[in-house]
């Protein structure tokens, strides 16, 4: 489900479309765990954006619906179907904040009892993760430079830098829906993705390991355009996407959980 989860995360801020109403995009994704580069579809109509194969694995399929503000996981596997919205996350995030605060608290009053050589050698095996969040420094405050213009697949697009502190996390390089022709409904569905997928990464950064955790948090930093091509620095895995082409109508594809398939809840997690 790996890969699934890196395109869950990576597409959400990540598309771009023609002049027409429908629109087909290919692009392709690799990172550092493996050598293989994988291409991926994705079509756009209706207020609605799908991704066939999602993340390669050819019995699952994702499907974004603007107007819900939603996303739909579709199983072919096992016949089944499962969504999840902004709150559903927030509530995800808001129990593993609160679990975490507890394990913290649990091992600050552990490592108390310990003496002070045995503590301190505790301390370092665990990383400073048994230390209270408040005493934690604040991670820098993420920053975009903007570069110079580049051209990627005959894509006009200006590479901006995302910096945290003196880290660059990720590379970008953004479209105008100008230069691209975007247009019309296609367009508003593509930047609600985009917004979904960058409330979610500030949301929840407390659970992002279960859908990924691939994309770096922009700190609530607004890009203004279409990626057409993302480098991630952030993370154990890097990635690299890449919008390849772009394409006007979607074929006979069939855009809507097939009937029949059961819905399946996200799970919660446990509680303490």
């Amino acid at each position: 489900m790996n890969n699934l989860h890196q395109t869950l995360t990576l597409a959400m801020i990540f598309f771009g479309a023609a002049v027409s109403a429908d629109t087909t995009i290919e692009f392709s994704v690799s990172d550092s765990s493996s050598p293989q580069t994988r291409s991926q579809t994705a079509y756009v109509k209706d207020g609605t954006i799908f991704v066939k194969a999602a993340g390669g694995d050819p019995q699952i399929d994702l499907l974004f619906n603007r107007n819900q503000s939603a996303i739909t996981i579709i199983n072919h596997g096992d016949r089944t179907h499962m969504s999840f919205d902004e709150a559903k996350i927030t509530q995800l995030s808001d129990q593993a904040q609160g679990m975490m605060s507890m394990v913290q608290k649990q091992l600050a009053e552990s490592l108390a009892n310990l003496p002070p050589e045995q503590a301190a050698r505790m301390k370092e095996m665990m990383g400073g993760f048994g230390a209270p969040s408040g005493n934690q420094p604040p991670p820098p405050p993420k920053q975009m430079v903007k570069r110079g213009m580049l051209t990627i697949n005959d894509m006009k697009c200006r590479q901006i830098d995302m910096m945290s502190g003196n880290e660059k996390v990720a590379q970008l390089c953004v479209a105008d829906a100008s230069s691209l022709g975007l247009a019309g409904d296609d367009f508003e569905t593509i930047k609600a993705f985009q917004a979904f997928g960058e409330r979610l990464s500030e949301k929840a950064s407390k659970v992002s390991a279960q859908f990924g955790g691939t994309v770096p948090d922009f700190g609530g930093i607004q890009i203004d355009g279409v990626p057409v091509e993302m480098r991630n620095f952030s993370g154990p895995v890097s990635s690299v996407m890449t919008v390849t082409k772009l394409a006007s109508g979607v074929g006979d594809v069939s855009m809507a959980i097939p009937q029949g398939y059961v819905p399946r809840q996200l799970p919660s997690l446990p509680t303490m």
